[in-house]
């Protein structure tokens, strides 16, 4: 997750799709309009991107925490932050998890 002033689009904002499921009038998953890909979902009271790496490309990510653990599959034996769901500034729990 990205906070919005480290995002810029650079081109194509204007084929993305967004859908809110709540209403928001910010807030909600963006894709694209011609192939339907995932982009993004932007996270409004945080004011955070959580961009789909999959769409990244000559880009080093290294990443510092892991979101939403609490529903894992798999267990991450890493030295990260291990979030139930998300962060409290992204309106988590800020609930830490083992494993």
């Amino acid at each position: 997750m990205w906070p919005e002033d480290r995002v810029k689009f650079l081109s194509g904002t204007e084929k993305m799709h967004r859908f809110s499921i709540t209403g928001h009038a910010e807030g909600g998953k963006f894709s694209c309009q011609i192939c339907g890909g995932a982009v993004c979902t932007f996270v409004p009271n945080g004011r955070l991107y959580d961009i789909f790496g999959g769409i990244l490309t000559d880009f080093n990510f290294q990443p510092s925490m892991r979101i939403n653990h609490g529903e894992r599959f798999i267990s991450m034996q890493d030295d990260l932050l291990k979030f139930r769901n998300m962060p409290e500034r992204a309106g988590g729990s800020d609930d830490l998890v083992t494993g």
